[in-house]
């Protein structure tokens, strides 16, 4: 489900153009490192977003409203070998650091609770403090990624506190990135 359903109308040809740029960029343009045309929803949109999975019983949100590609199954693949390598050679994970949205352009997880997105645009928390309680399923200290040799970064674990940023229209993000 796309946000411009839920958002106000807008003049005529405006939603074709937001339609477009969606098409080529995402919702919110970050693939292409540019700055969003669109106007961000307001974090109380988020509570409308996304479709009642009965087997789950959550809300789930597609992660391309947030910008975000699912990862292909070769990438998922190379992504899963360098980790489980990474973490079988008992290497500390890098120190976090900050990173242009616009860098982050894929991830292994293809939807977004709503209720877990609710909770980080709404709260004001310390980063460690999560959902679940969980930091981490790798085990590193907050949201993970791996950097490509092109310079994207694919995330592995923090999708919500990502959408989150995103919503709240941050430049960057802080993360701990893995390079390939």
């Amino acid at each position: 489900m796309h946000l411009s359903k839920h958002l106000p109308s807008a003049a005529p040809g405006a939603v074709a153009a937001r339609e477009e740029a969606r098409e080529q960029t995402g919702r919110f343009g970050v693939q292409k490192h540019s700055t969003p045309e669109v106007a961000l929803p307001a974090n109380s949109d988020v509570a409308t977003w996304g479709t009642w999975d009965p087997d789950e019983g959550f809300y789930s949100i597609d992660i391309s409203e947030v910008g975000l590609r699912h990862l292909s199954r070769q990438r998922t693949f190379t992504v899963t070998r360098a980790v489980d390598r990474w973490m079988a050679g008992d290497r500390e994970f890098p120190s976090a650091t900050s990173v242009p949205i616009g860098q982050v352009t894929t991830t292994m997880q293809p939807i977004l609770r709503r209720d877990a997105l609710l909770w980080y645009t709404e709260q004001l928390r310390a980063e460690k403090d999560t959902f679940d309680d969980v930091v981490s399923f790798y085990g590193a200290d907050g949201p993970l990624g791996v950097r490509w040799p092109d310079g994207t970064i694919t995330l592995l674990d923090g999708n919500h506190r990502f959408a989150a940023a995103v919503v709240r229209g941050d430049e960057a993000f802080t993360m701990q990135v893995i390079d390939l």
